[in-house]
């Protein structure tokens, strides 16, 4: 018995969600594989169809395209990665905190989507030696920090280098290498469910 062609040959569309014209349309670059044939990849898919399977700089959002990642920035003062905070001003929500935060680190060039109202996480620690002679800080005793999870949305994984001039993207697997044993001890456990 012979097989109609439809199920023997394999290509590299989805089928049936209406999006093979789209996906030509936003491929950045293009894989020759000989004979007319040509695979296609697009620098915003977080899709691992449509993602370069050797993009190894994780500065790239596709970095680990089948893993979930997260963003890591360099802190300046204290030179380790950590996630992405915004200190949060006198009369001001921390929902506000939270849009703003990555309106002014992508410059608007990206959007994250948060799928809670209140934050995923409370840390708090003490002050660094720099923060103690702040005399906005006199009477109290530390940082707390709430920590939202944000989905990238739409946009280039871009980060205005004003802000962190170094960031990664990083899966659960590797997280360990780029932050500090107590940093990862904080999180490990409510990115388990994330």
């Amino acid at each position: 018995m012979d097989l109609p062609p439809e199920l023997t040959e394999i290509t590299n569309t989805i089928k049936g969600q209406g999006n093979e014209d789209k996906q030509s349309e936003q491929a950045t670059y293009y894989q020759d594989l000989g004979a007319g044939e040509r695979r296609e990849y697009s620098e915003l898919s977080k899709h691992f169809l449509g993602v370069d399977p050797n993009i190894n700089d994780k500065r790239q959002l596709q970095y680990a395209a089948c893993h979930r990642t997260y963003l890591l920035v360099k802190d300046p003062i204290i030179n380790q990665f950590v996630f992405p905070t915004k200190t949060v001003l006198d009369r001001e929500v921390l929902n506000e905190a939270k849009a703003l935060l990555f309106d002014k680190m992508s410059e608007q060039k990206f959007t994250v989507y948060y799928n809670n109202v209140i934050p995923n996480l409370c840390v708090v620690r003490k002050f660094y030696e720099h923060e103690l002679t702040n005399p906005l800080n006199k009477n109290l005793l530390g940082v707390k920090t709430f920590y939202y999870y944000g989905a990238h949305l739409t946009g280039p994984s871009y980060i205005n280098n004003e802000m962190y001039s170094e960031y990664i993207w990083t899966p659960k697997m590797e997280l360990q290498q780029h932050v500090s044993n107590e940093y990862y001890d904080k999180f490990i456990d409510i990115l388990l469910n994330y």
